[in-house]
């Protein structure tokens, strides 16, 4: 408390009052003491020149014998001890009945001789060992025809006066000890009321600086503190308008940041990070994931190398064998004096950029590998017709049949090429109506009836009557089942198993189509929807697929809000399946109970 100022207010009212009345009550008390001695000195004085002007007669008739009870008068009067003496010091006359011991403890120095002879009044205040008290000596010589004949000795003790004196001083003091208290009341209440709008003031900074700028000084008074309450409410209102203001700039420039699609990376020219959007630590997770630390000594590299040189520079990484590919344009950031204080980098994911490129490239050749086949055979079968080399009739209907089956080829190869495209493009035809999933299956089986029965293959249809029916295009959900049980026919061995299902899932039909085939590898499920893929590109080529079935597939169930799915063991045969969403208010699907399998028994073709 005492450091506050509070505390040094307070300490400085009490200090300097009672430094005041201590200095008043010490000089008022000596001047008293002194003026009350100064009184009685000049008291006995006047009465020690009146009882030598009376004793002058007295000297000249030597009749000392009649002095002795008028001193005694005058001691009682004045409280004074009495006595005549001659030059030679010899006690003529005293107050006291003893008057050899009347003089002893008063003793005149040869100075104060020399005075009272020279005709002056000689006084002076000791401490006696005799009396063992202060006594106040007087002593007036005694004129006897303009020659002093002897001198009047007064003494008198000042106990009383130092009483008196004390009795004052007491007094001073009591009212100094008032007076102390009353300051320090006095004084408690003022520094307190300049302390305490000082203490608001203090706690509310503190406040502000927390960050809490909600803050106001009530102001009680128009004096210096009311007009500093009040600018300091004017400075911690702008301060609030302004830190608000510089917290939504801030704010939208780090969700700018953020959220923005490339990765914002800031590094000091020591190497240390200063900031990192979430694009950033997962490119920097991904780089750490496919290299480990020899890409990021790379890029750190680059930061240093642009902080060196105090230029821009972009970099392209290309991460696991082209599994990751990001761009990475670092800038210095300008400090002081035309120096650097780090760098800052745009992370940009090319990865599907790259991929897609590759893509585009491999369906160029896809495309023309495609294209070249068929076009290769037409070419030589048709210049053998032309050039007579198929003499016979069996061998030139041979190579037409072997023509119009690659132009067949090429014609699937090329409505397959455009169906795609325009289901891409967003162009197709979308019709909605219910469809009936068991006719359709029914139906496409049928129509595949013939190289069911060529391969001896036994299909298992686990389709319930009552399934509901989800909105869609029928001649769409025809050519997915078309593709999907084509594939399971093609790649299912002689005498295998297929089997079709269809399902109620919650609010979605499943359909699923089972093969006992050969399989599909682990690693090339994910691209098994991509166009043109193959597992084993020259069997499926020699299966007559174009590579674009499942890649349809996938375009028409998606854009009827569908999910496809894939699951498949090499040796164990593979499951595709497809989903459709039914439509809430559809009556059938309230009604609809179904498992996985439908009760009936699987129907046999």
């Amino acid at each position: 408390m005492w450091n506050s100022i509070f505390g040094r207010l307070l300490t400085s009212y009490i200090g300097v009052i009672a430094l005041t009345l201590i200095t008043v009550s010490i000089l008022l008390s000596q001047m008293f003491a002194n003026y009350y001695f100064s009184s009685k000195e000049r008291e006995i004085i006047a009465k020690g020149q009146e009882i030598a002007y009376a004793l002058t007669d007295i000297f000249e008739q030597q009749r000392f014998y009649t002095v002795d009870p008028w001193l005694r008068l005058v001691d009682r009067s004045l409280g004074a001890r009495v006595l005549v003496v001659d030059k030679r010091g010899l006690v003529l006359a005293s107050s006291v009945q003893d008057r050899r011991g009347a003089g002893k403890g008063f003793y005149l120095n040869p100075e104060e001789r020399e005075s009272i002879f020279a005709g002056e009044i000689v006084s002076r205040r000791e401490f006696t060992d005799r009396f063992n008290r202060t006594m106040l000596f007087v002593a007036v010589p005694i004129q006897v025809n303009n020659q002093v004949a002897g001198a009047v000795l007064l003494y008198s003790p000042v106990s009383d006066m130092m009483a008196a004196v004390s009795g004052v001083r007491k007094l001073m003091l009591y009212a100094a000890c008032i007076s102390v208290l009353v300051a320090v009341a006095v004084g408690y209440f003022l520094s307190r009321s300049l302390s305490r709008p000082l203490r608001r003031m203090g706690r509310a900074a503190m406040e502000m600086a927390r960050g809490n700028y909600k803050q106001q000084i009530k102001v009680t008074s128009g004096d210096e503190l009311g007009k500093l309450a009040q600018n300091f409410n004017n400075l911690a209102a702008s301060l609030e308008e302004a830190v608000s203001e510089l917290s939504r700039e801030k704010s939208k420039l780090e969700n700018i940041i953020k959220n923005m699609a490339e990765g914002v990376l800031a590094k000091d020219t020591g190497g240390e990070i200063l900031f990192a959007n979430a694009e950033a630590e997962r490119i920097a997770e991904l780089i750490k994931k496919y290299s480990g630390t020899e890409e990021e000594q790379e890029l750190a590299e680059l930061f240093s190398e642009v902080c060196r040189i105090k230029q821009p520079l972009t970099k392209e990484f290309c991460l696991g064998e082209g599994e990751f590919y990001f761009l990475a344009r670092v800038v210095p950031l300008p400090g002081e004096k035309g120096g650097v204080y780090g760098a800052v980098g745009v992370l940009q994911d090319v990865t599907e950029l790259r991929k897609l490129e590759q893509m585009r490239r491999e369906f160029v050749a896809n495309v023309s590998h495609e294209l070249r086949t068929p076009l290769t055979s037409i070419q030589a079968f048709t210049e053998a017709i032309r050039d007579g080399m198929a003499v016979q009739e069996n061998t030139r209907q041979e190579y037409l049949d072997i023509i119009h089956e690659e132009v067949v080829r090429l014609n699937r190869l090329i409505h397959n090429l455009l169906e795609l495209s325009l289901l891409e493009a967003g162009k197709a035809s979308w019709k909605k109506a219910p469809v009936n999933l068991r006719d359709l299956i029914s139906q496409a089986v049928l129509q595949l009836s013939p190289g069911i029965e060529e391969k001896n293959l036994q299909i298992n249809l686990h389709i319930s009557e009552d399934l509901p029916r989800p909105e869609a295009d029928a001649d769409r959900i025809r050519e997915v089942l078309l593709n999907l049980i084509s594939n399971a026919v093609r790649f299912t061995p002689a005498g295998g198993e297929i089997e079709v299902s269809a399902r109620l899932m919650e609010k979605e039909i499943m359909v699923s189509i089972k093969d006992t085939g050969e399989g599909i590898p682990e690693k090339e499920l994910p691209h098994i929807w991509d166009r043109f893929y193959r597992v084993e590109k020259s069997r499926a080529r020699s299966r007559g697929g174009t590579g674009l079935g499942l890649a349809i597939v996938k375009q028409i169930v998606e854009a009827y809000g569908g999910r496809v799915l894939v699951e498949s063991r090499v040796g164990e045969g593979s499951v595709f399946s497809f989903t459709l969403p039914l439509s809430s208010s559809h009556p059938e699907e309230k009604n609809s109970g179904l498992n996985e399998h439908s009760s009936r028994p699987p129907k046999k073709i």
